[in-house]
């Protein structure tokens, strides 16, 4: 009997081909694999198989799609991208680098699988975009030229992600610092938290905690316990300070705000 050789491929073993779809007795690794249907136990025939035939199989198969596009982290911004409603699309053993043109097999809408990276012309645009991405400096889509449509959406993406970091980094930072003033004048610093006016900071010293609303140039707006009205001539580093000199003096310590 002539052999009749099927292509698919094996996730979490399960075998999905354009004919087939079924859970393998053996346990066997991710990859593309053939099977031969003539024989009686096919399922005991899989085999590794070789990429160029799997390639030429799934490019006929009615439940296989080929798809070509741009990578970002472990998915794929396909060629044509208005035709997917949700992108990337997850790529399985995704093993390639950012903004890389790949390849990718879709089987049965259910798993999209990794076959190979590409290198077309595309390749010197991207190389030119992940010197961009690698410098932090984002380069304008409309400076340069080639641009299709997967590379601009996959660009923008990772454009999005730098400036989402910048941003967090530039929050982050006077948070960080509010932390570090506090600290080393002797307070244990709990929680900082970035408010229109400034930051909300609780932190106790001595056995009291204290919720103290500071300006965005760290100068008390609320000392959160009673300073007797001059709130404002204090900053982060003096109202710790001043809690000190009353706990020595054994002053009452009067909350003027609740701790949430």
């Amino acid at each position: 009997m002539e052999s009749e050789y099927i292509y698919g491929v094996v996730v979490g073993g399960m075998f999905y081909s354009n004919r087939v779809e079924f859970r393998l007795i053996e346990s066997i690794a991710n990859g593309i694999y053939s099977m031969d249907m003539s024989q009686d136990d096919f399922k005991t025939s899989i085999t590794p198989a070789n990429i160029d035939d799997a390639r030429k199989y799934f490019s006929k198969a009615s439940k296989i799609k080929m798809i070509r596009g741009i990578s970002f982290h472990d998915g794929i911004i396909p060629e044509n991208p208005v035709s997917y409603p949700n992108l990337p699309i997850r790529v399985i053993d995704a093993t390639y680098d950012e903004m890389e043109e790949v390849e990718a097999v879709f089987v049965r809408g259910k798993v999209c699988y990794y076959l190979q990276t590409l290198s077309t012309p595309k390749s010197y645009i991207l190389m030119d975009l992940q010197d961009a991405l690698k410098s932090k400096k984002p380069t304008s889509v409309d400076k340069i030229k080639g641009m299709t449509p997967e590379i601009r959406i996959a660009y923008t993406f990772h454009v999005i992600e730098v400036e989402k970091e910048r941003i967090k980094k530039e929050m982050e930072e006077p948070i960080n610092m509010v932390r570090a003033i506090m600290a080393e004048t002797g307070a244990t610093v709990k929680s900082v938290k970035k408010i229109n006016r400034g930051y909300e900071v609780v932190w106790s010293f001595g056995g009291n905690t204290i919720n103290t609303f500071l300006g965005k140039d760290f100068r008390v707006i609320e000392a959160g316990f009673c300073v007797s009205g001059y709130d404002n001539t204090q900053s982060a580093k003096s109202v710790v300070n001043l809690l000190k000199d009353y706990k020595e003096e054994g002053s009452r310590i009067n909350l003027t705000r609740t701790i949430d």
